[in-house]
């Protein structure tokens, strides 16, 4: 996420939404309704920043052919190379979240 985003409790929600996106994927990979996002959902959109993309990306996601430009999908078929990826970007996002200075600066 990028610096300056003034609204701490927007970016935390965001945060904790892909916490869950990518706790829920990692612990049930053979699950097809945690590998696919559409992040045109009212209700997911609402939740996420717009850099939020760029992290979902780094952490495995990657856009679905033929469904349009919102539709994520992890195409990894619960590998566990898939697996530690996601627990390593769920990580990241609980320091963050657990940091005491987290939307101080």
């Amino acid at each position: 996420m990028k610096r300056g985003t003034s609204d701490a409790a927007a970016v935390t929600l965001c945060f904790q939404t892909l916490l869950r996106l990518c706790g829920n994927a990692a612990n049930d990979p053979g699950n097809a309704k945690y590998r696919r996002l559409n992040l045109g959902n009212p209700a997911l959109a609402a939740r996420l920043l717009p850099d939020a993309r760029a992290f979902l990306e780094a952490a495995g996601w990657a856009a679905a052919e033929g469904e349009g430009e919102g539709v994520l999908v992890l195409p990894g078929a619960g590998s566990p190379a898939e697996v530690v990826r996601l627990t390593a970007a769920g990580v990241q996002l609980h320091s963050a979240l657990n940091n005491p200075f987290f939307g101080a600066l």
